[in-house]
Parts: structure tokens; sequence; C-alpha cells
């Protein structure tokens, strides 16, 4: 299920939402996002240190780990590619690697014309890691024209919701298709199944990883 916690009352709060394999019903990591609350409740969008904010959602989910490392095993993450323009933006995942699966979600966009040569070169070493890159599939997608062939330093696809749905209202899965089969099952989590009929949409069309509340609330197997 979703999970909201808050780790400091009134200033942050952090969301968990599973990514399930759809064969097994088991789940493969568990997206977190990060949320900063005025004192009123309302939140604030402007987050004045991305590595702040990034880190503290590691350490958050550090913590879980430790009470409970078969649960919490795997995280996914989105981060922005200026996050690795550091030449030491590296080290700052040691303390978490070692603990537990860490999957990076990068916007394509900004994998295609924002990624430094320091950047590249700290995925390089985060791999060698063990660290999972994924590309972030969104409308733009059919444009750019992405390929698995087209840059190696990347694992897998995570298509979002908007992508998702679009596909789902248009009954015509020919793009999400397209990114399955480039990239394969293993490789492909889909965002945005939110209902039954979202659900039956994307196993029939091949998907075997997916996100949103209707995994959440049931099995997905």
């Amino acid at each position: 299920m979703t999970m909201a916690i808050s780790q400091c009352p009134g200033s942050v709060r952090h969301t968990l939402t599973p990514i399930v394999n759809f064969n097994s019903g088991d789940v493969f990591s568990f997206e977190i996002k990060q949320r900063i609350l005025k004192n009123n409740g309302s939140v604030l969008n402007n987050h004045s240190d991305e590595r702040m904010s990034f880190m503290r959602q590691l350490e958050f989910f550090q913590k879980l780990n430790r009470q409970d490392a078969l649960s919490y095993r795997g995280l996914f993450i989105d981060a922005a590619a200026s996050l690795l323009d550091s030449r030491s933006a590296w080290k700052d995942f040691i303390p978490f690697v070692f603990q537990f699966r860490v999957n990076v979600g990068v916007k394509m966009q900004t994998i295609m014309s924002e990624s430094s040569d320091i950047a590249l070169d700290n995925i390089i070493k985060l791999k060698s890691l063990g660290v999972r890159f994924w590309m972030i599939a969104d409308d733009e997608w059919p444009s750019l024209q992405m390929s698995k062939s087209f840059h190696p330093y990347i694992d897998g696809v995570k298509i979002d919701s908007n992508f998702f749905e679009a596909a789902f209202s248009r009954e015509d899965a020919t793009e999400l298709r397209r990114i399955l089969n480039a990239w394969g099952g293993e490789q492909t989590i889909v965002h945005g199944l939110e209902h039954k009929e979202h659900f039956a949409f994307a196993v029939s069309n091949g998907f075997m990883l997916g996100q949103g509340t209707y995994c959440c609330a049931h099995p997905c197997h």
C-alpha cells in the first residue's frame, strides 16, 4: 500500500509507493517522494537544495531498511542530472548502495541534453556499484525516439502516468509496446494503474512491472 510518513511533523513528508511484479506479486521496489510542508500544512514547491532533499530521502529509506531489511530492500528515487555534476557525487551513495538496491529515475530530455562528462562518469561508477538508472518516459517520448541502443548508461524505462493514461484513453498501446519491445518486461515499469481497467490494459499488453493505486490495494497476480 501507499504510505505517507512524516519524518519531521509539519516540515517534511515522505511517501512510499510500491512498484509491483505482476507475475509474482512481489514488491520490486518502493518509489519515494518528498514534500516540504509549511506550518499550515500546504506544500512548499520551491526546493532550494536538491542535493539535501535527495540525501534526506535516501537517509529516510535507510532507516526503514534497518528496521525491516526484507520488506524495504529496494528504492526507486528520481534525480536531476545536475545532482551528478560534481566529481565526488558518486560518493554520496556509498552509505546506501551496500545496504539496499538503489534505482534512480532521470527524465529522458535531461539525459539527452544536460548530462555532462562528469555526470556520465558518475553514472558509470555508480553502475559498477549496482545502482540502476531508469529513463522517465513522458509525452515527449515519441518525438525524441530514444531506444535502448542509444544510451549505454541506462538500465530501463519507467513510463509516467500521463503517458500511460493518454495511451489508455486512446485505446492505442502502440508506443507503449514499442518501449516494451525495445527494453523487455523486466526493464520497463508502467506508472498510473489506478483501477482494474488500467491494470488489465497493462497486463494485456505484456507489462510485468507496475505502480499505482490499484496495485497498492489489490494483489497483482
